[in-house]
Protein backbone atom coordinates (compact mmCIF):
# COMPACT_ATOMS: atom_id res chain seq x y z
CA UNK A 1 0.00 0.00 0.00
CA UNK A 2 1.24 3.75 -0.78
CA UNK A 3 1.93 6.25 1.66
CA UNK A 4 -0.50 8.18 0.00
CA UNK A 5 -3.40 5.54 0.14
CA UNK A 6 -3.07 4.86 3.43
CA UNK A 7 -2.93 8.28 5.05
CA UNK A 8 -6.13 8.93 2.70
CA UNK A 9 -7.65 5.95 4.33
CA UNK A 10 -6.09 7.06 7.97
CA UNK A 11 -7.91 10.85 7.30
CA UNK A 12 -11.44 9.24 5.91
CA UNK A 13 -11.34 7.02 9.06
CA UNK A 14 -10.55 10.06 11.59
CA UNK A 15 -12.87 12.27 9.39
CA UNK A 16 -15.81 9.77 9.66
CA UNK A 17 -15.30 9.10 13.40
CA UNK A 18 -15.56 13.10 13.93
CA UNK A 19 -18.63 13.58 11.59
CA UNK A 20 -20.78 10.50 12.79
CA UNK A 21 -21.88 11.79 16.24
CA UNK A 22 -22.91 15.19 14.58
CA UNK A 23 -25.24 13.48 11.96
CA UNK A 24 -26.66 11.14 15.13
CA UNK A 25 -27.63 14.22 16.52
CA UNK A 26 -28.88 15.68 13.53
CA UNK A 27 -31.23 12.33 13.58
CA UNK A 28 -32.11 12.89 17.01
CA UNK A 29 -33.23 16.22 16.60
CA UNK A 30 -35.40 15.62 13.86
CA UNK A 31 -37.04 12.33 15.66
CA UNK A 32 -37.78 14.35 18.23
CA UNK A 33 -39.27 17.00 15.91
CA UNK A 34 -41.37 13.86 14.57
CA UNK A 35 -42.61 12.83 18.28
CA UNK A 36 -43.51 16.36 19.34
CA UNK A 37 -45.48 16.62 15.80
CA UNK A 38 -47.52 13.51 16.64
CA UNK A 39 -47.68 14.17 20.70
CA UNK A 40 -49.24 18.06 19.31
CA UNK A 41 -51.99 15.92 17.46
CA UNK A 42 -53.00 13.36 19.75
CA UNK A 43 -53.20 16.59 22.39
CA UNK A 44 -55.45 18.14 19.65
CA UNK A 45 -52.95 21.14 20.87
CA UNK A 46 -54.07 22.99 17.74
CA UNK A 47 -51.67 26.18 18.02
CA UNK A 48 -48.34 24.32 18.97
CA UNK A 49 -49.32 21.33 16.01
CA UNK A 50 -49.80 24.53 13.43
CA UNK A 51 -46.44 25.82 14.48
CA UNK A 52 -44.34 22.36 13.61
CA UNK A 53 -45.40 23.08 9.77
CA UNK A 54 -43.72 24.96 7.38
CA UNK A 55 -45.49 27.76 5.63
CA UNK A 56 -45.53 25.82 1.94
CA UNK A 57 -45.86 22.69 3.55
CA UNK A 58 -48.45 20.40 1.26
CA UNK A 59 -50.62 17.86 3.63
CA UNK A 60 -52.07 14.64 1.55
CA UNK A 61 -54.80 13.85 3.88
CA UNK A 62 -56.29 10.61 4.08
CA UNK A 63 -60.28 11.80 3.24
CA UNK A 64 -59.55 14.27 0.79
CA UNK A 65 -58.32 13.34 -3.10
CA UNK A 66 -55.78 16.43 -3.88
CA UNK A 67 -53.71 17.45 -1.81
CA UNK A 68 -53.63 20.60 0.44
CA UNK A 69 -51.08 23.45 -0.48
CA UNK A 70 -50.28 25.59 2.85
CA UNK A 71 -49.16 28.11 0.27
CA UNK A 72 -52.33 28.95 -1.31
CA UNK A 73 -54.30 28.60 1.35
CA UNK A 74 -55.00 31.38 4.29
CA UNK A 75 -53.59 31.19 7.70
CA UNK A 76 -57.02 30.78 8.60
CA UNK A 77 -58.18 28.66 6.15
CA UNK A 78 -55.12 25.78 6.61
CA UNK A 79 -55.95 26.29 10.99
CA UNK A 80 -59.55 26.14 10.18
CA UNK A 81 -58.61 22.04 8.74
CA UNK A 82 -56.97 21.30 11.14
CA UNK A 83 -59.09 23.16 13.85
CA UNK A 84 -62.38 21.05 11.99
CA UNK A 85 -61.01 17.81 12.12
CA UNK A 86 -59.78 18.08 16.33
CA UNK A 87 -63.40 19.07 17.04
CA UNK A 88 -65.00 16.20 15.09
CA UNK A 89 -62.67 13.86 17.22
CA UNK A 90 -62.69 12.66 20.57
CA UNK A 91 -58.99 11.56 20.34
CA UNK A 92 -56.39 10.59 17.56
CA UNK A 93 -52.93 9.53 17.08
CA UNK A 94 -50.20 7.58 15.71
CA UNK A 95 -48.35 4.39 17.39
CA UNK A 96 -45.08 4.46 15.73
CA UNK A 97 -43.99 0.21 14.62
CA UNK A 98 -41.24 0.67 12.12
CA UNK A 99 -40.22 4.29 11.57
CA UNK A 100 -36.87 5.49 9.96
CA UNK A 101 -34.98 8.79 10.26
CA UNK A 102 -32.61 10.20 7.52
CA UNK A 103 -30.82 13.52 7.25
CA UNK A 104 -29.94 14.76 4.18
CA UNK A 105 -28.59 18.29 4.71
CA UNK A 106 -31.53 20.68 5.45
CA UNK A 107 -34.18 17.82 4.36
CA UNK A 108 -34.92 14.88 6.96
CA UNK A 109 -37.23 11.96 5.82
CA UNK A 110 -39.04 9.77 8.90
CA UNK A 111 -41.12 6.96 7.25
CA UNK A 112 -42.47 3.77 8.07
CA UNK A 113 -44.96 1.63 9.58
CA UNK A 114 -47.67 3.25 11.93
CA UNK A 115 -51.46 2.35 13.48
CA UNK A 116 -53.06 5.16 13.25
CA UNK A 117 -55.98 5.41 15.71
CA UNK A 118 -59.32 7.69 15.66
CA UNK A 119 -62.05 8.13 17.68
CA UNK A 120 -64.69 10.16 15.68
CA UNK A 121 -67.42 12.10 18.09
CA UNK A 122 -70.43 10.64 16.35
CA UNK A 123 -69.59 7.64 14.89
CA UNK A 124 -67.20 4.17 16.09
CA UNK A 125 -63.53 4.78 16.50
CA UNK A 126 -61.23 2.99 14.39
CA UNK A 127 -57.71 2.06 13.93
CA UNK A 128 -55.57 1.32 10.83
CA UNK A 129 -52.18 0.48 9.69
CA UNK A 130 -50.97 3.07 7.91
CA UNK A 131 -47.57 4.02 5.70
CA UNK A 132 -46.62 7.17 6.36
CA UNK A 133 -43.84 9.64 4.86
CA UNK A 134 -43.40 13.06 6.29
CA UNK A 135 -40.15 15.38 4.71
CA UNK A 136 -39.58 17.52 7.16
CA UNK A 137 -37.24 21.06 6.26
CA UNK A 138 -34.69 23.20 8.99
CA UNK A 139 -35.26 26.25 9.38
CA UNK A 140 -33.17 28.62 11.69
CA UNK A 141 -32.06 25.37 13.20
CA UNK A 142 -35.86 23.74 13.95
CA UNK A 143 -37.55 21.04 12.12
CA UNK A 144 -40.91 22.09 10.18
CA UNK A 145 -43.08 19.24 8.20
CA UNK A 146 -42.94 19.94 4.46
CA UNK A 147 -45.03 17.30 3.83
CA UNK A 148 -47.34 14.66 4.69
CA UNK A 149 -48.45 11.64 3.59
CA UNK A 150 -49.85 8.37 5.74
CA UNK A 151 -51.90 5.67 3.49
CA UNK A 152 -53.55 2.85 4.86
CA UNK A 153 -52.05 -0.30 4.79
CA UNK A 154 -54.29 -3.51 4.22
CA UNK A 155 -55.33 -5.37 7.19
CA UNK A 156 -54.22 -8.78 7.20
CA UNK A 157 -50.60 -8.15 4.83
CA UNK A 158 -47.39 -8.22 6.40
CA UNK A 159 -45.94 -4.77 5.50
CA UNK A 160 -41.94 -5.93 4.37
CA UNK A 161 -39.77 -3.55 6.70
CA UNK A 162 -35.66 -3.75 5.55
Amino acid sequence: MTMFLSRTIALVLILGTMVSPLLAGEVEDLKAAFDKALEYLSQKDLDAFLSVWHPEAVLFARNRIHPIDRAKLEDRVWAGLFEEFFAKVISVGYTQQAVEVRVIGNTGIVWGLTRFAVDPRHQAGYEQNTRLTAVFVRVDGEWLIMLWNDSPFPEGQTPVVR
